[in-house]
This record gives structure tokens, sequence and C-alpha cells, in this order.
């Protein structure tokens, strides 16, 4: 199953009666266990769905009018992330830099302490 999580960056303004964008920081986990059943009452039966984030569509810019889409974007076949941007690709070393994977320690691949700051950027997710 494929799992589409769309995040709702754009807001109408009220005050000015217009379109804003939010920069709201999100963590991206790289994995999601989600129940797809509700549990017994003595906590039996409970079943999950695993999923793995194998693409990020991002909206460079600050205006809900404008701005420049790119897409980080999974390999399976070779587990490598590339982002995407218009005719330039590059390898993302790391995956997206805004993305963690949530059974681990939090160390890179080179060994070092890898910090997630989050996405003002990402605002729709594939698992």
């Amino acid at each position: 199953p494929v799992l589409n999580i769309q995040l709702a960056r754009y807001v109408f303004d009220m005050a000015t009666f217009s379109k804003k964008k939010l920069a709201t920081k999100v963590k991206l986990p790289r994995t999601l266990t989600v129940p797809t059943k509700q549990a017994d009452e003595d906590g039996s039966n409970n079943t999950t769905a695993n999923y793995v984030l194998c693409a990020v569509q991002n909206h460079l810019g600050t205006s809900a009018h404008g701005g420049h889409y790119i897409a980080d974007v999974l390999d399976w076949t070779t587990g490598v992330w590339c982002e995407f941007n218009d005719e330039e690709v590059s390898v993302l070393e790391e995956g997206p830099t805004s993305s963690f994977d949530p059974n681990s320690n939090n160390s890179s691949k080179k060994g070092k302490s890898a910090k997630v700051d989050g996405s003002k950027d990402a605002y729709n997710l594939f698992y």
C-alpha cells in the first residue's frame, strides 16, 4: 500500500483576505508504523502497517502565489536518495535533510550525530 500525506502549508489569512504559506518546520520520519486495527480491550490483536518514506515534494519560496517545486526521491533498487530540481539531479548522501530514522540513535552514515532541524518546504510525503 501507498500512503500519501499532504501537509496543509497554505491557509487563508482573514486579515489580508489572501492565501499565505505557513513556515512551520516539520521533521519527517523515514519510517511510519500505523495501526490498522483497533486492539482488543486486553491489548491483543493489534495490527499495524509499516511504511517507508520514498519521496518528498517541496515548495521553495515564501509565497502561496509563486515559488519553485523540487522533489527528493528514493531509488528503491539502490537505496540512494536524489534531489530533482528541474534538469539538475543531485545525490543526497544522507537522504532528505529534514528526515530521520525513528528507530536509530540519530547518527549519520558517517558516524556523526545527525541533528534534524525540520523542513519548512515539505508539503507532500509519499510512503
